[in-house]
């Protein structure tokens, strides 16, 4: 019997030994795990690396699209750092609505929440820091009639956040042009975001924007103009002021004109520190000329109050001021110029002033004393640059002074012909003088100031 055919022997169409096929599969199992681990490997540098990827490809531009999508917002950024443990910042950031109604852009934006945390809860963005932003605002302009009945648009509502605004800087455009009616730099504050009714809100809390700042010329044209009127223009100016923001909300979501109007509130106080302005000012050169006309004095510098305290808040797109004091120690040490009423962005005016020019007048002479008591009445229209006098109702000084005399003498407005003002001129200087002991002659005095002030009604009639 041949050996292949023996029991003992191993047949060529045998099957390998199970030792055989272990001994095969291990290096392939070793291969697949090593492959598994090499992918995982991978996948988890490139999920850990992901944010880095989207920030230096540029793909975050591709991610700030999608995020202002439907909000009715463009926003840019040149570059960005992204973490999945750390703050989300963006750099060189430009955010702007597209209406233009506002728009910021900050050197850096950042948030105090992280990527992981943003993608747990994406509703919620936390808090947003911008260093050294600029943040403009479009004007609350108070239009055409038909502005109150104008169509919002998708009545677009922004997240709630709160924002810390570091050394930043506030423009408030002008309604013509692109110059800033108000422009404010070095300032920082806390805002939020709130929606009320659907409508989104920019509030900010509290905070004193200018402490004891030193007053410049440029100053007093950026803003400060619009509280105080007559530091527009002011060539010459020195002191300090301080300013303090009480209440401050305005929409930024989509509204008509009359909502914006509604939402809008701003209002706050100023207090200025030994300021003392010349005459530049149209307003202050007005004054000047009422009251030189009244005393005969002359000054060159004017002096706000130590105890001013002016209140000023917005309504329909004017700002409001009341408690503005002037003091003239140059003319008489008791003599106030106290100013209430409104300046628009365009910087129309319509301010009421109140003089105090009762220590212009001699004592000696009693009817002049007496005439100054009361306070001068004065109303300012036109604009800063050009302002126009009056008194309120319509009124003119020189009725005003008439009604004064008449009351103090008990003698009425004389009515002898044509008013004659060498006859006037000579009435009054006779009434001052008076008698032989020195007595003024009270009614010569009096018809003497009638007549002046009939003689100067005709000249002004006869120049127009």
């Amino acid at each position: 019997m041949d050996q292949e055919n023996s029991p003992g022997g191993t047949s060529p169409n045998d099957p390998p030994a199970a030792s055989n096929v272990s001994t095969q599969q291990v290096p392939m199992r070793k291969m697949w795990l090593r492959l598994a681990v090499l992918l995982g490997g991978g996948f988890l540098l490139v999920i850990i690396g992901l944010p880095t990827i989207v920030a230096t490809t540029g793909l975050h531009r591709s991610i700030l699209d999608r995020v202002s999508q439907g909000r009715e917002l463009s926003v840019t950024a040149e570059s960005a750092t992204l973490a999945w443990f750390g703050p989300v910042t963006l750099r060189k950031t430009d955010v702007k609505r597209d209406d233009e109604s506002w728009q910021f852009s900050a050197e850096t934006f950042s948030t105090d929440k992280t990527l992981f945390q943003f993608l747990l809860s994406p509703a919620e963005i936390g808090t947003v820091n911008l260093d050294r932003p600029t943040v403009i605002l479009k004007p609350i302009s108070r239009g055409s009639e038909g502005d109150g009945t104008e169509t919002p648009g998708n009545g677009t509502v922004y997240p709630e956040l709160r924002t810390v605004i570091r050394d930043g800087t506030v423009e408030v455009r002008g309604p013509r042009g692109l110059e800033p009616v108000i422009s404010v730099d070095g300032i920082s504050f806390v805002g939020r975001t709130e929606v009320t009714n659907e409508t989104s809100l920019l509030i900010v809390e509290p905070v004193k924007l200018f402490d004891r700042r030193e007053l410049t010329p440029e100053l007093c044209d950026q803003g400060l103009q619009l509280i105080a009127p007559f530091l527009s223009d002011a060539a010459m100016v020195t002191g300090r002021l301080t300013v303090e923001l009480d209440t401050f909300q305005i929409p930024i979501g989509t509204v008509t004109h009359d909502e914006r109007v509604e939402l809008t509130k701003i209002s706050g106080r100023m207090m200025l520190h030994q300021v003392e302005t010349g005459l530049k000012n149209p307003l202050l050169a007005e004054i000047a000329s009422v009251l030189a006309t009244v005393s005969g004095g002359r000054f060159a510098t004017v002096r706000a109050s130590e105890e001013t305290e002016v209140r000023f808040q917005v309504e329909d797109g004017r700002v409001h001021h009341e408690g503005l004091t002037l003091l003239i120690p140059e003319l008489a040490g008791d003599l106030t110029i106290r100013t209430s009423g409104w300046v628009d962005l365009e910087e129309n005016i319509d301010v009421q002033i109140l003089v105090n020019v009762s220590g212009l007048a001699s004592s000696r002479i009693e009817v002049l004393s007496s005439l100054m008591q009361a306070p001068l009445e004065i109303r300012m229209t036109g604009t800063l640059k050009h302002p126009r006098i009056s008194l309120p109702g319509g009124r003119n000084m020189l009725d005003q002074l008439t009604g004064r005399l008449g009351g103090l003498t008990g003698i009425g407005t004389p009515s002898n012909g044509e008013p004659n003002l060498s006859g006037a001129i000579s009435d009054l200087v006779g009434g001052l003088v008076g008698d032989e002991k020195g007595k003024n002659d009270v009614p010569k005095t009096a018809r003497g100031i009638f007549d002046l002030i009939d003689a100067f009604r005709d000249d002004k009639k006869s120049k127009e």
